[in-house]
């Protein structure tokens, strides 16, 4: 029987991490290893992308591409053979999570606030020196 319930539990711009849970059966041999197989969903074609061993039900799959997506494949491994695949029903999109941004606010606030305002500062420095310098180019050609 292949594995159960799998599931996308981390998605960043370069890596996926899927996690699944134990067949419900194992065909009267203990299972030792678990296959991660990967297709980017432009080439539809899955290769191994690796394997954990009989008691780890989670993988990091990496050296994805940002913006491409995937599909994941799992099969459950023991003497007898490989089970049938268990795989995701749509495709996981390798890309930064909505919402990062906001979870490294809560850690650090002062940081994120005061950058915005030293960002906004600079803006308008910025702005205000290019229009200084437009009013005085006007009064040297004058």
């Amino acid at each position: 029987m292949p594995p159960q319930n799998l599931r996308v539990t981390n998605v960043s711009k370069n890596q996926i991490t899927l996690a699944w849970d134990v067949p419900e059966q194992d065909g009267g041999s203990a299972i030792t290893s678990y296959i991660i197989e990967k297709a980017d969903t432009k080439r539809r074609t899955y290769m191994t992308a690796g394997n954990t061993d009989e008691h780890t039900l989670e993988f990091t799959v990496g050296k994805l591409i940002e913006g491409n997506e995937y599909m994941f494949k799992v099969y459950a491994e023991n003497a007898i053979g490989m089970s049938d695949p268990v795989s995701l029903d749509e495709p996981i999109t390798a890309k930064l999570p909505f919402g990062e941004c906001l979870h490294l606010c809560k850690i650090y606030p002062h940081q994120f606030e005061m950058q915005f305002i030293l960002t906004v500062f600079f803006f308008f420095l910025k702005s205000f020196i290019s229009m200084l310098q437009i009013h005085e180019e006007r009064y040297i050609f004058y």
